[in-house]
């Protein structure tokens, strides 16, 4: 908990070791982290969020290594995107905005 009382994080323990959901939050109460463990590993979606609660960025694991797509916002635009499987690296897309007025 905050100082002020504000839940700080919550996380499911089973033997010891993190296994289900942990989700930090800003003392606003605003969610600031997610991410899914299984036997103190990180077995699914991770989720960074801004102070306003829009999303950072995202990426999932599998085994505690990348697996999947990982995504870097901007505003709620994503503006990079990186392909894993199993920890390796295996695309790159930047994705850049065009605005038309």
């Amino acid at each position: 908990f905050y100082d002020t009382g504000s839940i700080k994080s919550k996380i499911n323990y089973k033997n010891g070791k993190k296994n289900g959901l942990e989700v930090k939050f800003f003392e606003s109460g605003i969610i600031s982290y997610s991410a899914i463990y299984k036997n103190n590993m990180l077995n699914g979606k991770e989720t960074f969020y801004g102070t306003n609660g829009q999303i950072i960025s995202e990426i999932n694991y599998k085994n505690n290594k990348y697996d999947g797509k990982y995504t870097l916002y901007t505003g709620i635009f994503p503006t990079l995107e990186i392909n894993y499987k199993m920890g390796k690296k295996m695309a790159v897309i930047e994705n850049t905005l065009i605005l038309v007025f």
